[in-house]
C-alpha cells in the first residue's frame, strides 16, 4: 500500500503479519491488531491498533507517523467491507427463511408454527 509522510512524499508500505488479539495476555487486550510492516527502506515497524484508540508504532517519530495512519486506514478498509458482506447477506436472505431458521432452534415452544409446538400436559409435563 502507499502512505505519504509527514513531507508528502509517497511512501511504500507492506504489511507483512497481521495478528488480531482473542484474548488478554502479553501486554494486549482482546482486539488489539498487531501488523508487522516493511517500508521502502527496508525497516520493520510494530503497530498495534486499539479498541480504545491509543494505538502505538515503534519508530522513532513522536507524532502520529504515516506507519500508524496507513494501517489504521487499512483496518477501517477490512472492517467496513465486513459490514458491506454481511449486510448484503442480510438482503439477499428472505425473511421466511430467517423466520424458520429461528423456529428451528425455539425450545420454548412459543413458536409461530403451531405444527412445532410442544404440547404440554396439564401438570407442566410434556406430553409424548
Amino acid at each position: 500500500m502507499t502512505a505519504t509522510d509527514s513531507k508528502g512524499t509517497k511512501r511504500e508500505l507492506t504489511v507483512l503479519v497481521r495478528y488480531e488479539m482473542k484474548r488478554d495476555g502479553a501486554g494486549y487486550k482482546r482486539g488489539d491488531v498487531v501488523l508487522i510492516c516493511e517500508n521502502d527502506k527496508g525497516q520493520q515497524y510494530t503497530i498495534v491498533l486499539r479498541r480504545n484508540h491509543e494505538h502505538s508504532c515503534n519508530c522513532p517519530s513522536r507524532r502520529r507517523c504515516y506507519h500508524l495512519t496507513a494501517c489504521i486506514a487499512l483496518e477501517n478498509t477490512r472492517a467496513a467491507a465486513r459490514v458491506a458482506a454481511v449486510k448484503a447477506e442480510m438482503a439477499v436472505t428472505p425473511q421466511i427463511q430467517t423466520q424458520e431458521r429461528i423456529n428451528q432452534y425455539d425450545t420454548t415452544g412459543k413458536s409461530g408454527d403451531p405444527q412445532r409446538a410442544r404440547v404440554r400436559g396439564a401438570d407442566g409435563r410434556r406430553a409424548a
